[in-house]
C-alpha cells in the first residue's frame, strides 16, 4: 500500500520487480544475416516446448538487431552459458560493449553460428514464430546439441543480476516425475 501522496511503482515497474523473482538461465541466440556475418542475443526468455519433437522457444524484442536477421533466416544457434561467460552474457545484451575485449569466436555447425566454449548448444530449424505484444516468440526444431561439460556451473539472472546455479546435492527429482513436467502434483 502507498499512503496519501506517494507514487505508485507503474505497471511495468512492478512487472520487472516481480518477474525477476524467477530466476533463468542465460543464453546466446545467434543467427547468421543475408551476408553470412552471425549476430547474436542474449535471451534469458527461453525454454524448451517439446520432447517429441524436440523444440525450444525463446523470445525477441520487435527493433532488436536479431529480430531483423531472424526476419530473413530460417535458422538459429543457442549456447547456454557457464559461470564464466557473464562477459559474453554483456556483450550480447550491449551492456558496456567496450569493455569486453575482442570478439567472441563460434563454431559453425551445419551453417549455424554457435558461441564457443558454451555450457551447451543447440541447432535450430525455425518451425513457427508468433507475434506477441512486443516480442515475438520463436518456435525451433532441434537439430542438434550437445550437453556440453557437467562439471561447470551454469550461468543464472535473478533479480537483474547475474549469479551462479549450484545445485543442491541430494536434491534431484527422478526422470520419470521430470519427464512430464514437474505438475505431478496438480
Amino acid at each position: 500500500m502507498t499512503s496519501v501522496g506517494e507514487r505508485q511503482p507503474s505497471l511495468r515497474d512492478r512487472y520487472r520487480q516481480t518477474l525477476g523473482r524467477f530466476a533463468t538461465g542465460v543464453t546466446v541466440i545467434t543467427s547468421r544475416d543475408a551476408k553470412g556475418e552471425p549476430h547474436g542475443m542474449t535471451a534469458n526468455a527461453f525454454m524448451s516446448v517439446s520432447l517429441e519433437p524436440p523444440l525450444v522457444a525463446f523470445a525477441v524484442q520487435h527493433g532488436a538487431n536479431l529480430a531483423r536477421v531472424l526476419s530473413a533466416s530460417d535458422a538459429f544457434g543457442v549456447a547456454v552459458l557457464g559461470a564464466g561467460q557473464e562477459r559474453e552474457a554483456r556483450r550480447f545484451a550491449r551492456i558496456d560493449v567496450g569493455a569486453h575485449g575482442p570478439l567472441p569466436e563460434f563454431d559453425n555447425i551445419d551453417g549455424i553460428p554457435v558461441l564457443r566454449h558454451s555450457l551447451a548448444w543447440l541447432t535450430c530449424q525455425v518451425e513457427a514464430r508468433q507475434e506477441a505484444g512486443d516480442h515475438t516468440l520463436v518456435i525451433g526444431r532441434v537439430l542438434d546439441m550437445s550437453p556440453g561439460s557437467p562439471i561447470e556451473l551454469p550461468l543464472a539472472f535473478y533479480q537483474s543480476t547475474f549469479a551462479v546455479l549450484d545445485p543442491m546435492p541430494g536434491h534431484e527429482v527422478a526422470p520419470q516425475l521430470w519427464s512430464g513436467g514437474l505438475d505431478v502434483w496438480g
